[in-house]
């Protein structure tokens, strides 16, 4: 499992700590947003 910055993929689908969908974007959107909610962005599913 990739957290963070191991992650490799340019875009990622999102999906909120609570289950909602937040739609596609890019890594460093997806990054962004966890470091401001105080998460890890981890990787489920590499395609």
């Amino acid at each position: 499992m990739r957290i963070n910055r191991e992650i490799r993929a340019d875009r990622l689908r999102v999906v909120a700590e609570d289950g909602r969908q937040l739609g596609v974007m890019s890594f460093r959107e997806a990054l962004a947003m966890a470091e401001d909610q105080g998460l890890d962005l981890v990787e489920i599913a590499p395609t």
